[in-house]
This record gives structure tokens, C-alpha cells and sequence, in this order.
């Protein structure tokens, strides 16, 4: 992938390819770019476990730079997933000092594939029809009563 950034040059896509249809293949590729090619492949990896292992403590394994990461970024998928509710009581002061220099890792695709983006435009697209068949039928009773 190439980056936008000239001072971090480097950008790494992971692909985990669907055997029955290249359409369904899960793309993943952080937002950042990096300054050498093995951070950005080690992120990008980073990435996909978040995507695909999040449940798993993986966090007691990880080497410093990348654990840091691992749980900021979970903290944001929790954060982003619950309503606001106790955001900020929840940040304990011992921790506060590893987290201000994780850096999160976030995917700059809104869709994982292209399969999943086919299945949300097919819901718009019947949730569309569903209203206006509603207001076909308003429309319908509204002319009916009139006459």
C-alpha cells in the first residue's frame, strides 16, 4: 500500500483470501504509516489479531511497543462499542502513564471485504424500498379518504 506520509514511508496490507471467491478475502491496513517496513508489516499483523483474536489475552505475550498498543486499542473497541457511560472513571492512574504513548491501531477501511460491503448496500437498499412502500400506501389512504 503506499503511504501519503513521505517522512513514514511505509504501509502494510494483510490479505487473508477466501478459497471459494477473492470477492469475500479480508483486507487489513492500519491508518498510519511507519518509518520502517517491519513496523509497518508487525502493525498491520497487529491489526489483524485485534480484528480476528480480540477475546484472547494476547497482551501477556506480547513484547512492550506492540502490548501497549494491543490494549489501547481494545480499550477504544470497548469504548466505541458501550455508550458513555463511566469513560472517564475507568482510567486508572497507574496505567494512564503507558497508555499516553500507545499508539492505537485503527484499519482505514470502512469494510473488511468486499462481500460484507455488498451485504450492507443490499440492507440500505431494501430498507429503502420498505419506506417507500410505505408511503406509497400513506399516499394510497390519504387519496382514498379524500374521495
Amino acid at each position: 500500500v503506499k503511504a501519503a506520509n513521505e517522512e513514514k514511508p511505509f504501509r502494510f496490507e494483510i490479505i487473508l483470501p477466501d478459497l471459494k471467491s477473492s470477492a469475500k478475502d479480508i483486507h487489513f491496513c492500519p491508518t498510519e504509516s511507519f518509518q520502517t517496513l517491519s513496523a509497518a508489516k508487525e502493525y498491520a499483523a497487529l491489526l489483524a489479531l485485534l480484528s480476528l483474536q480480540s477475546n484472547i489475552p494476547l497482551e501477556m505475550k506480547l513484547p512492550e511497543p506492540y502490548r501497549s498498543s494491543w490494549i489501547a486499542s481494545l480499550e477504544l473497541k470497548k469504548r466505541e462499542q458501550t455508550p458513555n457511560k463511566k469513560n472517564k472513571e475507568e482510567n486508572p492512574s497507574n496505567e494512564s502513564d503507558q497508555k499516553e504513548n500507545a499508539f492505537v491501531v485503527k484499519s482505514d477501511r470502512v469494510f473488511n471485504s468486499l462481500h460484507e460491503k455488498e451485504m450492507k448496500l443490499s440492507q440500505i437498499a431494501k430498507s429503502k424500498a420498505q419506506k417507500q412502500r410505505k408511503f406509497e400506501k400513506w399516499t394510497e389512504e390519504m387519496l382514498w379518504q379524500r374521495s
